[in-house]
């Protein structure tokens, strides 16, 4: 199925680019199992009230890869552009961004996949990324802005989720309530590995809260902030360890700011949580002689190989 914003002779079942659909709306009433979209260079809004849910072991995608595709879901109720509800279900290379004041752009609860995506400047009141399958790879979060939650700012991933070689950059809790776990909330399973957390900031713990069976392992956490007052789940400007149940292994945390006092890598809320720190290291400053940054004065803090939590 394919579909083109500049679309001159749109036909059902779009099946060419000479036919394509003219928005992914149309174009998802053919997408069926196993199929594939492709959607050329432009912006795409969806229908006010509608989540896309793709078919089992089905693709949509961009022709050109991130930065070339922006989807909006204009006031959807529940904020949600797609739902990965299905086995094997797949978006690759877009842009999303949330036009409602409550929520994400992906809810998924199957063993689905959401990679090599940008998900950038959503500015909302509520329901962050709900994640409890599947695994979210290679995308970047970054400069979006939640007003409440209960759960992680952007991603709550449980069962049997993988959060992998992403980044999350420059978002932030905007109300002052405290009611918050972390950018990235797992537990019950749920694992964040290989990612980077930049420059975000929230009232309380501002990177990685790891609940009971979650797991967070080799990330780098880097410049995020805690805000000033004790947190009702719990604070630490980098790393939160809630349960002695919880797993962190190999986390590097540089130049974090903890203005709860309450330390940069926090284990006081759950009894024995000391243990879950593996070859983890807090340090103040970027230029730590142990540190090893790829190109910090250009933002890429990717570990160079002989840098502290590599080898």
């Amino acid at each position: 199925v394919y579909v083109d914003k500049n679309s001159t002779n749109p036909q059902p079942p779009y099946s060419s680019w000479e036919t394509a659909a003219k928005n992914h709306r149309d174009a998802f009433a053919y997408l069926g199992e196993g199929m594939t979209m492709i959607i050329s260079d432009g912006s795409y809004i969806g229908k006010s009230g509608t989540t896309y849910t793709l078919p089992r072991n089905s693709t949509v995608r961009s022709l050109n890869g991130p930065g070339t595709v922006m989807i909006t879901n204009n006031g959807n109720n529940n904020g949600h552009v797609f739902s990965l509800a299905n086995y094997g279900a797949t978006i690759e290379g877009l842009d999303m961004l949330s036009g409602h004041t409550e929520g994400g752009t992906f809810d998924m609860t199957a063993k689905a996949t959401v990679t090599n995506c940008v998900i950038r400047d959503i500015s909302s009141s509520w329901k962050p990324f709900l994640v409890s399958a599947g695994t979210v790879v290679d995308c970047v979060f970054k400069n979006c802005a939640f007003g409440s939650s209960t759960d992680g700012l952007l991603i709550t991933a449980t069962g049997s989720a993988i959060i992998d070689r992403c980044r999350f950059v420059n978002n932030k809790k905007v109300a002052t309530t405290d009611t918050i776990r972390g950018v990235v909330y797992v537990c019950d399973g749920g694992t964040v590995r290989n990612s980077i957390f930049l420059g975000n900031t929230l009232p309380a713990c501002s990177a990685i809260y790891v609940g009971a069976n979650g797991h967070a392992e080799n990330c780098t956490v880097v410049k995020n902030a805690s805000g000033v007052t004790k947190g009702t789940y719990g604070d630490a400007a980098a790393v939160y360890a809630a349960d002695a149940t919880a797993s962190i292994v190999n986390v590097l945390a540089v130049a974090n700011v903890d203005s709860t006092g309450f330390g940069v890598i926090n284990t006081a809320a759950a009894s024995g949580a000391e243990s879950c720190f593996t070859t983890c290291r807090a340090v103040d400053s970027i230029d730590d002689v142990g540190v090893a940054f790829a190109d910090p004065a250009n933002g890429d803090y990717t570990l160079k190989a002989k840098s502290d939590c590599v080898d």
